[in-house]
């Protein structure tokens, strides 16, 4: 994204510059404290020159496309929280069918049985929520920017939880 035009959004238009193209260069790898596996970097655009064939779209409509990208952004931290919720949900309940207390396991024990049946009830409403939000931006809904914002608040934290 960059500034083609005047203040505020509709003066942002989107670009894809292919890396080793002169003046252009990255920052630092970001620490960051989770998902390490999407590394974070400044992109740096130093006395670059690029084609006008470079733009997505036209000119002005980056902010669009970022808003757009961002939506979708929204859908994968969730799933990726998705897949961490269900990784614990199933190590859980392994651990309780093998853990002994008091001479059986933690399966049998009622408070467990229903802190696994949470888990995994909240497990199933976060995923119904980040399909229908990704179905909703596949379609372009109306509804679409909401049901986004909403998979990313409610599975981030039912699935940190």
């Amino acid at each position: 994204m960059c500034r083609t035009g005047s203040k505020g959004p509709k003066g942002i238009s989107c670009l894809v510059v292919e890396k080793g193209t002169p003046g252009l260069s990255f920052g630092k790898k970001e620490k960051k404290v989770g998902w390490n596996s999407q590394p974070t970097r400044a992109v740096i655009f130093e006395d670059c020159a690029v084609p006008v064939t470079c733009r997505l779209g036209n000119e002005g409509q980056g902010f669009n496309i970022a808003m757009k990208g961002l939506n979708g952004g929204r859908i994968n931290i969730a799933s990726c929280s998705l897949g961490a919720a269900h990784a614990s949900v199933l190590l859980a309940r392994d651990h309780l069918l093998v853990r002994k207390q008091f001479g059986e396991t933690l399966a049998n024990n009622q408070f467990l049985q229903f802190k696994l049946a949470e888990m995994a009830t909240k497990l199933v409403a976060s995923r119904l929520l980040v399909r229908e939000a990704a179905t909703a931006l596949q379609e372009n809904r109306a509804d679409a920017v909401s049901l986004c914002s909403m998979a990313k608040l409610f599975v981030t934290d039912e699935c940190f939880n």
